[in-house]
């Protein structure tokens, strides 16, 4: 629903310069490859998103709170997390956004930033679930629900063992891991997959660099609170 329609420099401006990184918006576009400069603040991938009620900002303020470059305050934030990666917002998005490339990239930004607690659950989830794959070339579920709740509750395990032992004895779920024979050629794709981001990110700094010698023009924008 729109409230208010104020011109954005105006507002940003307002922000103490030592809580603003001026370079961010730049960084988070080309890693994801989309303009969150784009973003007209609809709030329709708010009101497509299924987690949007469990999130501390919903997608539309962390587009927001990008452009303004709150770094910390969105690399730190709970909802990047709570993001499945259901492309229902970058699906509906009317001005094309890929809405769910940005939460992907800031994810990324925020583990290597050190703003992530590696016994929270998404993020615990996430590297559980590479370690995985990086050990036996597949998903194997009982070493991923063992490694995942290893990290963050041990105790977790106990709850899921009649599931789990249900799950064998009707042969839908193999007890022991099974290699896949192109192991080595999953293994390189995930490392080429790592320098490919890690390329990203030293070119998202040399963006930031030109970005403080050329200040983006930000007066004809407009958000709507």
């Amino acid at each position: 629903m729109v409230v208010a329609i104020e011109p954005v420099v105006t507002q940003r401006e307002l922000l103490p310069e030592e809580i603003r990184n001026p370079y961010f918006p730049a960084e988070v576009e080309d890693i994801s490859g989309q303009s969150v400069w784009a973003c007209m603040q609809c709030g329709t991938c708010s009101g497509s998103c299924q987690f949007a009620e469990q999130m501390d900002y919903t997608p539309r303020r962390i587009m927001e709170m990008v452009r303004t470059g709150l770094r910390e305050q969105v690399l730190a934030s709970k909802a990047i997390w709570y993001c499945a990666s259901c492309y229902s917002c970058t699906v509906r998005c009317p001005r094309g956004i890929q809405v769910t490339r940005v939460m992907m990239t800031l994810k990324s930004l925020a583990l290597r930033a050190g703003y992530v607690n590696p016994r929270e659950d998404a993020p615990a989830f996430y590297d559980s679930f590479l370690r995985v794959l990086r050990m036996f070339g597949r998903v194997h579920e009982p070493t991923l629900v063992a490694a995942y709740a290893l990290r963050t509750r041990p105790t977790r395990v106990l709850g899921m063992m009649p599931m789990a032992l249900g799950l064998v004895r009707r042969g839908r779920m193999a007890p022991l891991p099974d290699r896949t024979r192109s192991l080595g050629e999953v293994r390189r794709l995930m490392e080429a997959v790592e320098r490919v981001r890690t390329s990203e990110s030293a070119g998202a700094r040399e963006v930031g660099v030109r970005a403080q010698s050329e200040p983006r023009a930000t007066g004809q924008e407009v958000v709507v609170r």
